[in-house]
């Protein structure tokens, strides 16, 4: 993959040869790279390597299932301990939502 570009149209700066078109994970390991070469890699924006396409980081399907989260899997992930504390707090509801949005702004 030579003269990569970004979507600004500046090039890559990386010479690292990965083929973006299988699995990241093994072949960064494989790649044996020094420290500095490592750094420059991880830095450069490879989401916005023209033609725009997804990263893969696994070729098993079903290990990179797990590297893929929709956004509302966080809150819902965290409803239930939010409503726990909130149940064990010593204030009043109307107390506890002042203090939510005073911490907001």
């Amino acid at each position: 993959m030579a003269n990569l570009k970004g979507m600004d149209g500046i090039e890559l700066q990386s010479k690292i040869q990965l083929d973006y078109n299988k699995g990241l994970y093994w072949q960064l390991l494989n790649a044996n790279l020094q420290w500095d070469e490592y750094i420059q890699f991880i830095n450069e924006p490879k989401h916005l390597v023209n033609p725009y396409r997804d990263i893969i980081l696994f070729d098993n399907w079903f290990l990179e299932m797990f590297t893929r989260t929709p956004w509302y899997f966080i809150p819902i992930a965290y409803i239930y301990t939010i409503w726990y504390h909130l149940n064990l707090s010593p204030m009043t509801w109307d107390m506890t939502l002042l203090f939510v949005f005073v911490g907001l702004f």
